[in-house]
């Protein structure tokens, strides 16, 4: 989402380059600490009743970043 006369764009859920995704059930882009996992595994923890893990749908999740980060 990009507002008029702003510097920054807001960014809803995880934003990374989906060429540099491997297709793997379980990812995670250069950098990031906590791994992306696709609805598959998640459904998988869930069905083997799998304590200790916490999964965050991160498509409600907003950050600001520069809108230098999406123009050339």
């Amino acid at each position: 989402m990009v507002r008029e006369g702003s510097d920054w764009v807001v960014a809803q859920g995880a934003c990374f380059d989906a060429d540099d995704w491997d297709g793997s059930d379980v990812w995670g882009p250069e950098g990031v600490v906590v791994p992306f996992v696709t609805r598959r595994i998640k459904d998988a923890f869930v069905a083997a009743k799998i304590r200790g893990v916490r999964f965050t749908d991160l498509r409600h999740m907003e950050r600001n970043l520069p809108r230098t980060d999406f123009e050339g």
